[in-house]
């Protein structure tokens, strides 16, 4: 039975499974988004994922908002929406 539980939790959250996921405009809100991101860490004890971490991989980015994350936070500035990254993370989270 045990084994069977740890089975289905890998299928329904694949490793690496990310809490938090911040999506920000890196001109307008990089360095709020990095404290968010430790205050996230800090209070909920759960792994946060900033894109700005790991940028060799940005051709997973959007399988990782799909299917690794509990909660998607967006930082809104003037520009967030404007990027089409930020605005490909938000559609793809939906």
């Amino acid at each position: 039975v045990c084994m069977l539980c740890h089975t289905a939790s890998i299928y329904w959250h694949p490793r690496p499974y990310y809490g938090y996921f911040l999506c920000h405009h890196k001109a307008g809100a990089q360095a709020q988004a990095r404290y968010l991101k430790m205050l996230l860490q800090a209070l909920s004890r759960q792994s946060v994922f900033i894109d700005s971490d790991d940028l060799k991989e940005l051709d997973l980015l959007f399988d990782i908002v799909k299917v690794k994350l509990n909660h998607l936070v967006v930082y809104l500035t003037a520009g967030t929406l404007s990027r089409p990254w930020c605005a490909g993370e938000i559609v793809t989270a939906m």
